[in-house]
């Protein structure tokens, strides 16, 4: 009789241990989702400030090489706003907006000698 009591006990056991595998599976599961819901958040947020620092650099560089009309065109180009422009000489600073996301860059005309 104490094999059989033996049997019964491990019998439960092994029901209640059956028990708790799809609880924590669920949990594991939410947890996973969770995590990636917020991998995908960060990585679209820094392919949007990727996008918004390469159009700053572009129109830097157009300001620099062509003045504030260019800058303006090539921010309209690519769908940004040129919420600021500063000239000094030979060097050009400008500040644009892209979905909400800001971006800052500067450039400097280069005077090449004549051959």
């Amino acid at each position: 009789m104490g094999s059989h009591r033996k049997r019964i006990h491990r019998d439960v056991s092994r029901s209640a241990q059956r028990g708790l595998v799809l609880p924590a599976y669920a949990i594991s599961l939410a947890v996973a989702v969770i995590l990636s819901a917020l991998l995908i958040g960060v990585a679209n947020r820094a392919g949007e400030r990727a996008q918004a620092q390469a159009a700053a650099d572009a129109v830097a560089l157009a300001g620099a090489a062509e003045g504030r009309r260019a800058a303006v065109v090539i921010a309209e180009a690519n769908n940004v706003v040129l919420e600021r422009f500063e000239a000094d000489g030979n060097s050009v600073t400008v500040a644009i907006s892209l979905d909400g996301v800001q971006a800052l860059a500067a450039a400097q005309k280069q005077i090449r000698p004549a051959p």
